[in-house]
């Protein structure tokens, strides 16, 4: 990018060049350095990232969620909108960024979020009493510039002061919706010069309509102009796995769809798994969470690091495993032959 100190290289007259100067030059001295500069299309910006910690989501996303901009998780309840953000936290907090979670429900489970790998002793934690106080908070995170994360759980259950206060029978038609425009304005602003990115999860709630989608997503328009990244995740099929003598679940099966992404590739589906924090036959818990494991799995055997023949699959050490469940225990067990074959991904 060039800034005001820099010598424009633009096929002008000399005249017509220093009366570009001298605008650039004012602009930058009335609004700060920077506000006014020469697009160079030598200098590609890219953006930083946060990782899902899933190698196959993050691909779907552009390589993780951009900071910098706002994203949207949504989706029917239990498809794993929450634990998703968690995970980006989680992988936030090991680049050494600041996060904080605007709890709106106020029903987040720290020790559901450990589980998830987020050092909650270190999260930046709100339960608003408003929608207001909520988006109030928010805003004013974003703007001090030393959080570089913050998640609002959910847009859904904002609720605005007069809906509070007032009566079951009281109408607040589209109250949410004009607040969130509002301030989703005022947050944009500070996201690219403050290295923030916000995650709004969001449900879904029924539509009247006879054509086209029988769902929406609360909170307005506002937030589907505004979000580089829309995501919805929808719920499957159950996993089970014999524990102890009993069939259990011990996760699920769950599609993932950009439905908008400014950052990378849209309109892409894929199909994931999230697992449950199960007990396991050897006592251990199982970690709960959108299963790299599986994808490492996939990608191991698509390109030949790991062979499949039949349901025995071969590792690179030579050893066997019968059954994607075995295929799972193996590699969870021998952390050297999983290293290995990451490495050989490069991942």
């Amino acid at each position: 990018m060039q800034t005001s100190g820099e010598e424009t290289k633009l096929s002008l007259e000399p005249e017509q060049n220093l009366l570009l100067q001298a605008i650039i030059s004012q602009v930058n001295e009335t609004y700060g350095k920077g506000s006014l500069i020469l697009a160079n299309s030598d200098n590609e910006v890219i953006l930083d990232r946060i990782s899902t910690g899933h190698i196959e989501i993050d691909k779907i996303f552009g390589g993780g969620v951009a900071i910098g901009r706002i994203s949207e998780f949504h989706g029917a309840e239990s498809s794993g909108k929450t634990t998703l953000a968690l995970q980006v936290m989680a992988q936030a907090q090991k680049k050494g960024l600041q996060c904080a979670y605007i709890d709106v429900e106020h029903a987040i489970e720290p020790p559901y979020a450990k589980l998830c790998g987020v050092n909650w002793n270190k999260v930046l934690e709100n339960q608003p009493m408003s929608a207001e106080e909520a988006l109030d908070i928010m805003v004013a995170l974003a703007k001090s510039g030393v959080v570089q994360l913050i998640v609002l759980d959910s847009v859904a259950a904002l609720a605005t002061k007069r809906m509070i206060e007032g009566t079951a029978s009281e109408e607040h038609m589209a109250e949410v919706a004009r607040l969130m425009s509002k301030e989703i304005t005022k947050v944009n602003m500070h996201l690219k010069k403050n290295k923030v990115a916000i995650i709004l999860i969001n449900q879904l709630r029924d539509t009247l309509a006879k054509f086209g989608k029988a769902t929406s997503t609360p909170g307005g328009r506002a937030i589907k102009f505004a979000a580089s990244l829309r995501v919805e995740l929808v719920r499957y099929e159950n996993i089970t796995a014999t524990i102890n003598g009993d069939t259990i679940s011990v996760g699920q099966k769950n599609y993932v769809t950009t439905v908008k992404n400014k950052v990378g590739p849209a309109h892409r589906k894929i199909s994931v798994e999230l697992r449950y924090p199960t007990e396991l036959a050897d006592g251990t818990i199982q970690k709960p969470g959108f299963c790299n494991l599986s994808a490492v799995i996939a990608a191991a055997l698509e390109s030949g690091v790991m062979t499949k023949v039949k349901n025995t699959v071969t590792f690179p050490n030579g050893a066997t495993a019968v059954g994607e469940n075995k295929v799972r225990e193996y590699l969870q067990a021998n952390a050297d032959v999983l290293a290995t074959v990451e490495a050989a991904l490069d991942i």
